[in-house]
């Protein structure tokens, strides 16, 4: 990471998080005057005793930093130099961040702008078409789609399937092969009623037990 992009996280991106760019975040002519100087090279080890919080733990305690504040500048005043702050009471002021930022929500908005279906304008056809209907005498006559021979089903039951005999009940031996190669089904010329309502299910009606 180089320099600008460490002043831009640090400090231009988070004010702009909280949309309070340019009053924060910026050296310029009517921007608040709040400087800070690094230093890359020092380093020190995070613990509860040497920090300036008033709590009595640190979750990064013995977590070796590099790169620390040498002083910092808040309003045009030295708040903190050589370990030591300086800050004096009531000489901060509280700075409002307006909702809504720019910086989220303008790239939101550009995004949803972006997906957004868009109008094609385009000049009516007028070339050629093709109807799909013949019309003789006034009367309207559609072309039938030929049927494929191997859609057609079989007449009789195919020779490939076992003829095993009925069970003692009568039905169909459960044995007996249901499906061949060819693709036929044994009762594909059996007719079935598309659905039946069951009137006594197994066991009998519940609804007189209660």
């Amino acid at each position: 990471m180089d320099v600008c992009r460490f002043v831009s996280i640090t400090s231009s991106a988070a004010a702009k998080l909280f949309n309070i760019y340019p009053q924060k975040g910026r050296l310029a002519v009517g921007s608040d005057a709040d400087i800070v100087v690094w230093n890359p090279s020092a380093s020190k080890t995070i613990s509860a005793k040497t920090q300036l919080a008033a709590n009595d733990f640190n979750i990064f305690e013995n977590v070796e930093v590099h790169g620390l504040p040498v002083a910092v500048i808040c309003n045009g005043r030295v708040s903190y130099t050589e370990g030591s702050v300086y800050a004096t009471p009531s000489s901060g002021r509280f700075v409002p961040t307006p909702p809504n930022s720019v910086y989220v929500y303008g790239r939101v908005e550009a995004r949803d702008m972006s997906l957004a279906p868009q109008k094609v304008s385009r000049e009516p056809y007028e070339g050629e078409t093709v109807s799909t209907a013949d019309t003789t005498d006034g009367k309207q006559s559609c072309h039938e789609t030929p049927v494929k021979e191997e859609n057609v089903l079989p007449t009789q039951v195919s020779d490939h399937f076992h003829q095993r005999p009925p069970t003692r009940a009568g039905g169909r031996n459960m044995q007996e092969s249901s499906f061949s190669l060819t693709g036929e089904q044994f009762d594909d010329r059996k007719y079935s009623r598309p659905s039946s309502r069951v009137l006594g299910p197994p066991g009998g009606r519940s609804s007189g037990l209660w």
